[in-house]
């Protein structure tokens, strides 16, 4: 796997975060059915790509407005962090609950060699674009052999 290559430790460690983050999901999606106000935890899907010259975090966010949303730093992780508005209605029981509603929170592990001072976010239609630009010292280039 690339990522293990690259990063090691921290991408045996995202690795296994995503492991964490997917039995949550399971157990979550078999409790779908019984799920009550208190339930409020939930996990948006999330890719990470490499392009060389920068990470491209995205997101799923569908129903999260900007301002029930954050992006931060914090020390060598990126934080995404927010909420989806219950649309709850009076005089109506929830028969069936499937959408997760409520508070989120993804940390990811950010690589060596980033500029967190050049991070760029961008929320369209429900998806969250996150840049994390390489510092020139890391970027991938390929050598020529000789």
């Amino acid at each position: 796997m690339a990522l293990n290559r690259e990063f090691g430790d921290v991408g045996r460690a995202f690795r296994g975060i995503r492991d964490i983050d997917q039995i949550v999901r399971d157990f979550f999606k078999s409790s779908r059915g019984q799920q009550t106000d208190a339930d409020i935890n939930w996990l948006p899907d999330i890719d990470v790509r490499d392009t060389g010259r920068e990470y491209d975090v995205t997101v799923d966010l569908p129903g999260v407005s900007k301002d029930k949303l954050s992006v931060d730093v914090c020390g060598d992780s990126l934080v995404i962090s927010g909420e989806r508005p219950r649309d709850e209605q009076e005089n109506q029981r929830v028969i069936y609950h499937e959408r997760p509603k409520g508070r989120f929170m993804r940390t990811i592990p950010l690589p060596t060699g980033v500029q967190t001072d050049k991070v760029d976010a961008k929320l369209e239609q429900g998806i969250l674009q996150v840049k994390i630009p390489r510092s020139e010292e890391s970027a991938s280039k390929r050598i020529e052999i000789q």
